[in-house]
């Protein structure tokens, strides 16, 4: 599924950091499916189990803080 896709592209390189930006607002836009009355911009299936999802996502945001290869201290 599409949250796949967002997931890998939250582990790109820092370089690509307008991808990353945009694949985090991408969630935030979708974890609103948590709200009595989510953005139109949510997929149906998020919106029919937010709470599944909504797992996915932020479990996925832990890609964001893995040190990258070649990017190291």
């Amino acid at each position: 599924m599409l949250t796949q896709v967002i997931c890998f592209g939250m582990s790109l390189p820092l370089s690509e950091h307008d991808t990353i930006r945009d694949c985090v607002h991408v969630y935030c836009e979708w974890l609103s499916a948590l709200h009595p009355v989510p953005k139109v911009s949510v997929p149906k299936p998020v919106c029919e189990d937010p709470n599944l999802y909504a797992r996915k996502m932020i479990s996925h945001f832990h890609n964001l803080f893995i040190p990258r290869k070649g990017e190291g201290m």
